[in-house]
């Protein structure tokens, strides 16, 4: 999974999105394509949606820490994120949270190199 760094109040945080993350954001959103559609929202609901966006995927990002790197991550609250952003965040928080999910949903494949070459050419 790739846990990306986020940079909030001068502090480092990680997020990523996770199966749990993805779960909670399509429950909010009634599915991960309507994520971004504002149509005849207020800019408060608006503001509102991005900052439990975030929210969301930096409390994966500190979950997924303390699994694998046993230290903990103390993510602020909405309320506080709420207090480090403003109005005219709105889009920077938007651009952030994308590139996570985007990052986060990207899929790979790996393979095996020994059967990489097991047909023969035939001349």
């Amino acid at each position: 999974m790739k846990v990306m760094s986020i940079n909030l109040g001068g502090k480092k945080y990680p997020a990523c999105m996770s199966i749990a993350a993805t779960k909670a954001i399509s429950e909010r959103f009634g599915g991960l394509d309507n994520i971004g559609k504002t149509e005849g929202q207020t800019e408060a609901r608006m503001l509102e949606d991005a900052i439990f966006l975030l929210h969301t995927l930096m409390e994966s990002g500190a979950k997924f820490v303390r699994l694998t790197e046993d230290r903990t991550v103390q993510v602020p609250t909405i309320e506080d994120m709420e207090d480090l952003y403003g109005m005219d965040d709105l889009a920077t928080i938007q651009g952030v949270s994308a590139a996570i999910i985007t990052e986060g949903s990207k899929r790979t494949v790996e393979t095996d190199e020994k059967n990489a070459d097991t047909t023969e050419s035939k001349p």
